[in-house]
């Protein structure tokens, strides 16, 4: 039992060094989508279908129901990609979201089911999930565990907006036997800026167990009615990204790419379609 843990720590820790960001693969799953990756993350006022990973709470703000995929490729290793599938059903009464992640290749894999709510408050948007995780591989023993995110937003004029975001906020692990390995915590606060109908500003903080505070900002401009391109950088750990999003009809189509100061390019494509427009 032994000999498998150390396997399991040891990839982990391997993959860990490739993404210069936790020594476990869930990292990776805390965000979705191209849209994401092209802000380099900078995710938290966001409101699209991959809300229902990246900021729970905005899931409130959408009218429409939709479905979406999307493939993320870091690096230019298949073995570090992940693929992602989202939805989004508004109600009268609550918005309900579900969406599937799944990391890594045969040798080793994380999946990960996440099932949201989110409600408008007045100018409060509030949303929890739960997330439901599976990790292994072929040989490897296959662990699981569930955590519970949750997200709020205020708005607080037409042109400011507040965020809070925590992923795992109970802290909870994997069980090997009487040992412990740990999810990341994520947690995150933000501010939004529209300067009007076309420029969007946002800014955040990230604070990730067991890593330095990350600061994450983006800006976002509408071209056009089908046409939008947006942008992001992230310090210390340099990464900026860039990419762009085109509507057509009941189709959404992001692609964009994000550039590592050490580990170089990393790539996403997104295809969503509004199932339902209100």
């Amino acid at each position: 039992m032994i000999h498998v843990l150390q396997i399991v720590i040891l990839y982990c820790i391997s993959i860990g060094i490739m993404q210069a960001q936790s020594i476990y693969s869930t990292s990776s799953l805390h965000k979705i989508g191209a849209s994401s990756l092209g802000r380099t993350d900078a995710n938290l006022f966001v409101d699209d279908v991959w809300s229902s990973v990246n900021a729970i709470a905005n899931i409130s703000t959408l009218k429409n129901t939709t479905v979406g995929v999307s493939h993320r490729l870091p690096h230019h290793a298949l073995a570090l990609s992940t693929f992602g599938f989202s939805s989004i059903l508004p109600t009268r009464k609550f918005h309900l979201s579900a969406s599937f992640q799944k990391f890594g290749d045969a040798d080793f894999n994380e999946q990960s089911i996440v099932l949201g709510v989110g409600k408008k408050i007045g100018i409060v948007r509030l949303g929890g999930s739960l997330n439901f995780y599976q990790v292994g591989g072929e040989t490897i023993r296959r662990l699981n565990a569930m955590t519970f995110n949750f997200g709020i937003n205020t708005i607080l004029s037409e042109y400011i907006i507040l965020s809070f975001h925590g992923h795992n906020i109970l802290n909870e692990s994997y069980a090997v036997d009487e040992l412990q390995i740990p999810i990341s915590s994520v947690y995150r606060f933000g501010i939004a800026y529209k300067m009007d109908q076309s420029i969007h500003l946002s800014t955040q903080i990230e604070k990730e167990m067991d890593q330095l505070l990350t600061s994450r900002s983006t800006i976002s401009y509408q071209l056009t009615d089908l046409f939008k391109i947006y942008s992001g950088i992230t310090f210390p750990s340099v990464r900026i990204g860039a990419g762009s999003q085109l509507n057509y009809k009941h189709w959404i189509f992001d692609y964009a790419f994000q550039v590592h100061q050490v580990l170089g390019w990393t790539h996403a494509f997104s295809l969503s379609y509004v199932i339902s427009k209100s």
